[in-house]
């Protein structure tokens, strides 16, 4: 079990590292602007905080999916290492897991100065286990066709 839980309990460290301090806003848009004026001179400071949250709403984005596709894959794969059939119960374990971990970490940003849940943040987190799950689901899929394909061609069926 262990092995496969480990990247899932690494993912959700890290997320709840980039939940403290260092990491805010604040912080993070102290470097991240420069970049962003380099690469955009002509932005003015409104499109610029836009193109910061921007980014931040995609981390999030990246990060949920991530952590949804290990939860997928530990569910999935775990002791008895089934293969990559679509299983809906996996994908709402998932999705579960990932939002619920969202939600309890935006309560935890509540309690760290300079930072502040927020349920954007919530339903960007939940878009990301969503977007995960469609490219799993679609994964599953692709990889289900190939099988039938190498049964049907297979020498031993003809």
């Amino acid at each position: 079990m262990g092995l496969y839980w480990a990247p899932v309990l690494i993912i959700m460290a890290l997320i709840f590292i980039g939940s403290t301090r260092v990491f805010s806003s604040d912080n993070t848009s102290h470097w991240l602007v420069p970049i962003l004026q380099s690469v955009f001179p002509d932005a003015g400071l409104q499109t610029l905080s836009f193109m910061v949250w921007t980014i931040r709403k995609c981390a999030h984005v990246v990060e949920y999916a991530i952590l949804t596709i290990l939860t997928w894959r530990a569910l999935w794969f775990g002791p008895s290492r089934r293969p990559a059939i679509w299983s809906p119960v996996h994908a709402w374990w998932a999705f579960a897991i990932a939002t619920l971990y969202g939600a309890s970490d935006e309560f935890h940003q509540t309690f760290v100065p300079s930072r502040m849940g927020s349920v954007t943040d919530i339903v960007a987190d939940a878009m990301g286990s969503l977007i995960a799950l469609a490219i799993i689901y679609g994964f599953c899929r692709m990889r289900s066709g190939k099988d039938r394909e190498l049964t049907i061609s297979s020498p031993g069926n003809i």
